[in-house]
């Protein structure tokens, strides 16, 4: 029978989840037997004080030990949790680099253009706090405050379940140039969004593990921010180790 996973120290955050205690003096149970220290035979006034006396010290120190916080339950996944934090973040810089790259051509495209070839679409990403993260495109719209103008997202787009954001009716009426930009851009996105979203079903799919091993309520959230973390004390001991 497989061994039921140890009291590890040393974790990288994960909250307590507990485990079942140690156990203290060992028994078996049979006919007449109940409860009877094992290598033990009942008889005599003496022993029996001497069982008293035992389980006496056995509750001292099992109240002792409830007193104190156990530490987590480790299932062997915490590494995957670092590696899913480091990928996910690899594919935020990655789509973060394409959205300051599509600003940036479509500032440069819409210099001495006329207002109604300047292009109206905006594109935006918004972290999460399971470490994911989303990739929107929006109509742009200006308000004045204060006598300045501001831009704003005065329309969203619905992507569906699709990876990839339906271009023909978002392009409808916008320049030739923008068009030709956005669906460059975007089949960039898409290709992004298609490994965050096998990423995430790695991630529930450990996270559903973890629930049924540890017992307890656990959450994506936990375990990303947990694994994110990690990852940030690792780097700042690089940095104390390199300076």
């Amino acid at each position: 029978m497989e061994a039921a996973p140890k009291h590890v120290k040393g974790n990288i955050g994960w909250q307590g989840y507990g485990g079942s205690q140690p156990l203290g003096n060992a028994t078996a149970n049979g006919r007449g037997g109940a409860g009877k220290p094992i290598g033990t035979e009942w008889g005599g006034s003496n022993q029996i004080g001497q069982l008293d006396n035992s389980m006496s010290k056995s509750n001292i120190v099992q109240n002792h030990e409830r007193a104190e916080p156990e530490p987590p339950v480790m299932t062997g996944t915490e590494p995957t949790y670092v590696w899913l934090a480091e990928r996910l973040d690899q594919l935020r810089t990655e789509a973060q680099f394409l959205v300051n790259d599509y600003w940036a051509r479509l500032k440069a495209g819409r210099e001495g253009q006329k207002p109604h070839a300047r292009g109206s679409l905006g594109v935006r990403l918004k972290p999460r706090e399971t470490g994911a993260f989303s990739i929107e495109w929006y109509e742009m719209g200006v308000i004045r405050v204060h006598g300045q103008q501001r831009s704003i997202a005065r329309k969203t787009y619905a992507r569906g379940r699709s990876y990839e954001y339906p271009l023909k009716k978002m392009l409808n009426g916008e320049p030739e140039w923008v068009a030709n930009l956005v669906t460059e851009v975007e089949k960039a996105f898409a290709e992004i969004r298609k490994q965050m979203a096998l990423l995430i079903n790695i991630r529930d799919a450990l996270v559903a593990y973890d629930k049924e091993v540890r017992g307890t309520r656990f959450t994506a959230m936990e375990a990303m921010q947990a694994a994110m973390q990690c990852i940030s004390t690792k780097a700042r001991e690089a940095e104390t180790e390199g300076a």
